[in-house]
């Protein structure tokens, strides 16, 4: 009996231990099912809101056209354009939020922290709200228990979080909203109460993942995507704080805590700046630029908008833009990055690898919003790099500020004596080339032999290549370039002051004194022998 009963408790056991496995083994295969639904979910809605910023733009920059134009003088369509203009602006909100949200949950997201005064932020949001709380009559109050309170958030993020529990809280109260600041030494806190449905205490984690909805027959019918409050509690973690929802029955109590102090963070900067209001007008077109985008619709609306200061070229794909850069004279690419067969990513690594296009700045409109992809827009050599959707004065603002600082490095090159060719490259196969080019020169310096064709042969390229990179690069002909090299070199032999304007003059490959002074003066404004004075 007793054999039997230790053959049956460790069958048992065996059993139970068999049973508990299976059970862990079912348990970790669903979740790795809703693991696999939810990044399925991400990147669904990641692709679409990336799809959704080509035609937005092409809604947002026509409606800023003409409403800045000042041709509407009817007040009724005037308000509807304005009307417009706000919705799209929350479009375009809507769209961040949510690839925000996927940058929060995939990379994470660097937040430069700042000391901001809380309270002002905190009201600054709520006022937002009042008009709709007036609309709906909703008995509104917000509270500040610490005057003039400072903390150090990010202050876009930290807005996102306030934002997100405000609305939350105007959208689903039934009559009530109020909004409490308080702190003490270390933290501070935002208490956020609405009196809507109530949400059942096992509901209240549940609240904060993604794209958890209740049941409509619990709540109101207002509409949301089910990622605001997950968003927000991944902001409110990422500054070393919480946001959980109270044990109340009465109301439903959203309480934010943060931190009041915050190690500094390193924060990269700012990838594309704002350029000067003031554009700068080509009224002659002087400049070339090449559009390539592959939706037919934003290519000619770039088109049709740049087309007054540049002339235009457009294709439609990376492979097709190599073709007319290799065709075509360009001064400035604006790229599309999203593109098929070749991207404006593998575009831009061509251009800026190759000796013939490298002195070209790139422009790269792109709808992905993440760092990694603008560092490595930037790290193949991007000169500019913008989000969709954009306004296109800033697109035209931009292209203006490139070829401006473009065309005043290539004149102090010119006008000065010491400036080295180097510091016109803007990439490492223009500083490659242009380091080349000045050996080549410098070993030929005496030769008055020394030509175009010379040139060219010791740089291993045709001539018309090296016409066109030179003039690319520095905006001046072959010819030019050699006779510049040379008064630079003389310039820099005469402020030694070891040789006399005669003698420098035959060791720079001149071979007329009163040519060699004719020059240098045209070029520097000072005859040689008043060079070093």
């Amino acid at each position: 009996m007793l054999l039997c009963f230790i053959v049956w408790r460790a069958a048992k056991y065996a059993n139970e231990r068999s049973m508990q496995k299976r059970q862990k083994a079912i348990e970790k295969f669903e979740h790795e099912k809703e693991q696999e639904l939810y990044q399925s979910k991400i990147h669904f809605f990641t692709n679409v809101a990336h799809e959704i910023r080509t035609p937005l733009t092409l809604i947002k920059a026509p409606l800023e056209n003409i409403i800045s134009s000042g041709c509407i003088t009817n007040a009724e369509v005037k308000d509807d354009l304005d009307i417009m203009a706000k919705n799209t602006n929350r479009l375009s909100d809507l769209i961040n939020q949510l690839l925000d949200f996927r940058k929060t949950e995939r990379d994470g997201l660097r937040l430069n922290y700042e000391l901001c005064n809380i309270e002002r932020l905190v009201t600054a949001v709520y006022d937002r709200f009042r008009s709709v709380m007036r609309e709906r009559g909703i008995n509104s109050s917000i509270s500040m228990q610490n005057s003039n309170l400072h903390a150090y958030v990010d202050h876009e993020a930290f807005t996102k979080i306030v934002s997100n529990l405000v609305n939350n809280a105007v959208k689903y109260c039934a009559s009530r909203v109020s909004v409490l600041l308080s702190a003490d030494d270390e933290r501070f806190t935002l208490i956020v109460k609405n009196d809507g449905n109530i949400i059942p205490p096992e509901m209240r984690d549940k609240i904060f993942q993604p794209f958890f909805r209740l049941d409509t027959t619990m709540h109101t019918t207002a509409s949301g995507t089910g990622i605001g409050l997950a968003m927000a509690k991944s902001l409110a973690e990422l500054h070393g704080g919480t946001l959980v929802m109270d044990d109340d029955l009465t109301m439903n109590v959203f309480r934010l805590s943060l931190p009041i102090k915050q190690q500094p963070t390193v924060v990269l900067p700012a990838d594309d700046s704002r350029p000067a209001d003031d554009t700068e007008q080509h009224g002659d077109k002087k400049y070339t630029l090449l559009l390539v985008e592959d939706n037919v619709e934003m290519l000619d609306y770039e088109r049709k908008h740049l087309l007054k200061n540049y002339n235009i070229l457009t294709a439609n794909d990376g492979e097709e833009a190599l073709q007319v850069l290799a065709d075509h004279t360009v001064n400035l690419v604006v790229s599309d990055i999203m593109m098929e067969p070749m991207d404006g990513m593998t575009l831009l690594k061509n251009i800026k690898q190759s000796a013939t296009f490298s002195h070209i700045p790139v422009v790269l409109l792109t709808a992905v919003t993440s760092d990694s992809a603008k560092l490595e827009g930037m790290e193949n050599g991007a000169d500019a790099y913008i989000v969709k959707p954009f306004s296109m004065n800033y697109l035209a603002e931009t292209v203006a500020n490139l070829l401006r600082q473009r065309e005043e490095i290539k004149k102090a090159y010119i006008q000065s004596p010491f400036v080295s060719s180097e510091s016109v490259s803007i990439s490492t196969a223009d500083t490659d080339f242009l380091t080349h080019l000045k050996e080549v020169m410098k070993k030929n310096i005496d030769n008055n032999d020394f030509n175009v064709d010379m040139l060219a042969s010791q740089l291993n390229m045709s001539r018309s290549s090296l016409n066109r990179k030179i003039r690319g690069t520095l905006d001046i002909s072959p010819n030019n370039y050699i006779r510049l090299e040379r008064l630079k070199a003389a310039a820099t032999l005469l402020k030694e002051g070891r040789s006399k304007v005669n003698e420098v003059c035959y060791m720079v490959g001149f071979t007329s004194p009163s040519y060699f002074t004719k020059c240098f003066y045209q070029q520097f404004g000072l005859l040689p022998k008043d060079f070093n004075k």
